[in-house]
């Protein structure tokens, strides 16, 4: 999102509001990532001074010491089948600097910097981005192999190398947080303007710096940043199989998918962790280190289930209807109904997070009207077994009695209660 400095959105210079569309999000985040990560590793004590602005003067931008914008960056990511000419969008830059400039927000020799993950030929004073091997078009997954590349050559030169992996999830924390802290602040404060609020919000590099000169901080990565990681790798798997299934000539619920994806996007992220629990029932996720069974065909599923429901999901990303409340879920019709019933019962430990709802709607091939019913031997414990099991609202304990799987059919046709 690029806001202009009078409230208006920067469309009056030719701009646009880049948050709610959150394929362009996780690519400004990863561009936005890697300049700040190759500052550091390239510019040390520059970096140390800088700070990165992130949706206000452009996608992002890195300021110097006295918050003047030393390099404004743009990001573009597009479908196979768009066009590659973007010259209004290099005439727009041009402009929105000598804005900046004339306000006193920008160096007059600052610079344009563009991305994209298709060939471009750039328009005057604005510079095609190359990442360190030279290499320009890259798409979400290039730039996250390549921060790899580059922390393996920051661990070059230190004595206790950074873990790639937890030091990656914790960029990307890093970055979303900011990103949703300003889009949150931007939709609670309508009387100021979304320039002002961005521009306001500002990460020093030196924290990332730091960061790399620590320890490697070993295995102290949070469930908050793990769940976070999650977040961008659902978004990004969403935004894969709407693009096979549109080259695949396929029809899909486009508004309500893009309502999921703004809803996986707007989630309060020390609340993700239990919506991945919530989504991913039949997986066992306690621990940090089991993150990936969250992974995989898991996102094709849950994909299914809300482009085959009428009714978009709500903020919380479920649905209630006559105080009933239901959550999509991840669960399969490539495994039998008992056998799924069978990985819930076995995780319920960690399903407290399910307590208030009623279903777990599923692209499956039967309703199953009770989890417990279903398998009724697995249960060990004999007050799990009947039916007259009393809960206080205060305990919040998953019973598997309480629950079922209702199919995509059944939720559109309501035939539940």
């Amino acid at each position: 999102m690029k806001s202009s400095q009078d409230g208006k959105t920067m469309k009056s210079v030719g701009g646009h509001t880049a948050i709610p569309n959150w394929s362009g999000f996780i690519y400004q985040g990863l561009c936005a990532a890697y300049v700040a990560l190759r500052l550091c590793y390239e510019e040390p004590e520059k970096a140390q001074k800088c700070f990165l602005s992130l949706d206000a003067y452009e996608d992002f931008a890195i300021l110097d010491e006295k918050k003047k914008c030393l390099f404004l960056h743009q990001c573009k990511c597009y479908g196979p089948n768009s066009g590659n000419n973007f010259s209004n969008e290099f005439g727009k830059m041009r402009q929105r600097k000598e804005k900046y400039v004339e306000n006193g927000n920008c160096k007059t020799d600052a610079k344009l910097y563009f991305h994209c993950n298709q060939n471009v030929t750039v328009g005057e004073n604005v510079v095609l981005y190359q990442y360190i091997d030279r290499v320009s078009n890259v798409n979400p997954d290039e730039i996250e192999k390549k921060l790899g590349s580059l922390i393996d050559k920051i661990n070059e030169g230190k004595d206790i190398c950074i873990n790639k992996g937890i030091f990656i999830r914790r960029l990307y924390f890093w970055i979303d947080n900011k990103v949703l802290a300003i889009h949150s602040k931007i939709m609670n404060n309508p009387g100021q303007t979304s320039f002002n609020i961005a521009s306001g919000e500002i990460l020093p590099i030196n924290n990332l710096y730091q960061t790399l000169s620590g320890d490697g901080f070993s295995d102290l990565i949070t469930k908050e940043e793990a769940a976070s990681y999650i977040r961008i790798y659902y978004l990004k798997q969403i935004d894969k199989t709407i693009e096979i299934k549109l080259q695949l000539g396929k029809n899909i619920n486009k508004s309500a998918i893009a309502n999921m994806k703004n809803v996986f996007a707007c989630y309060p992220s020390q609340k993700l962790w239990e919506l991945f629990t919530r989504l991913n029932p039949q997986q066992i996720v306690s621990e940090i280190k089991d993150i990936g069974g969250w992974e995989g065909d898991n996102v094709k599923s849950l994909f299914g289930v809300v482009d085959g429901v009428k009714e978009y999901v709500s903020s919380n990303m479920c649905w209630k209807s006559n105080g009933v409340y239901l959550t999509p879920s991840t669960l399969s019709k490539s495994e039998a109904a008992d056998e799924i019933c069978y990985e819930i019962i076995n995780n319920r430990a960690n399903l407290n997070v399910l307590f208030d709802y009623r279903w777990l709607v599923a692209d499956t091939n039967r309703t199953v009207q009770s989890i417990g019913k279903e398998v009724p031997n697995i249960l060990k414990n004999t007050e799990d077994r009947y039916d007259n099991t009393t809960r206080q609202e205060s305990d919040k304990i998953f019973n598997p009695q309480d629950i079922g799987i209702l199919t995509i059919d059944d939720k559109n046709n309501e035939n539940y209660k």
